[in-house]
């Protein structure tokens, strides 16, 4: 691809309400559509960096295929939220 188009998706779990099990609260999700880099370096690097925060993140590429859209995972996995 010339122009690839990556997705990042931020995992992060919110602050448990007093009395709560933290372990027991939901994971939520951001997700960013990055258009316009370099390549997966540069991606990568914005990830990990201050706008990343530390935070558990997938790295995905969108591609066409012949039943329309398909995203391959280039990083990550949902099972890094589950560990942390």
């Amino acid at each position: 691809m010339d122009t690839p188009i990556y997705r990042v998706y931020f995992w992060h779990r919110p602050a448990a309400e007093p009395g709560s099990d933290q372990e027991r609260m939901g994971w939520h999700c951001s997700e960013w559509r990055l258009t316009d880099v370099a390549d997966v370096h540069e991606v990568l690097a914005w990830a990990n960096g201050p706008d990343g925060r530390g935070r558990v993140f997938e790295l995905y590429v969108e591609a066409s295929h012949s039943d329309g859209l398909a995203l391959l995972r280039l990083a990550g996995t949902t099972s890094d939220a589950a560990r942390r």
